[in-house]
């Protein structure tokens, strides 16, 4: 579990830390210097990092089988700015 967690923190502070930059790089077209920045996170941080990523994959895949989903039964393709459309609405009436 300590292995799996391991490789879940490394995994997450590349990605973010990772595409914030390339991101930023793409959007500009210059190179742009990139900093990568070693977190020590204590074993409850390490958790709550650990949890935060699998909801994010979690609902990432949700909202990708949605579009899938929709394009195969009716043939209309489902844009991001519609599902954030949908939640903001969600999060209204809750």
């Amino acid at each position: 579990m300590k292995a799996l967690l391991a490789l879940a923190r490394n995994d997450f502070v590349d990605y973010i830390i990772g595409m914030k930059y390339r991101r930023a790089e793409r959007s500009v077209g210059v190179g742009l210097k990139t900093f990568k920045y070693r977190l020590y996170p204590t074993p409850a941080q390490e958790k709550c990092l650990f949890n935060t990523l699998a909801v994010c994959r979690h609902f990432y895949n949700m909202c990708l089988e949605e579009r899938k989903t929709a394009y195969q039964l009716e043939g209309c393709s489902v844009s991001k700015s519609d599902q954030e459309q949908y939640l903001r609405q969600l999060g209204a009436e809750g």
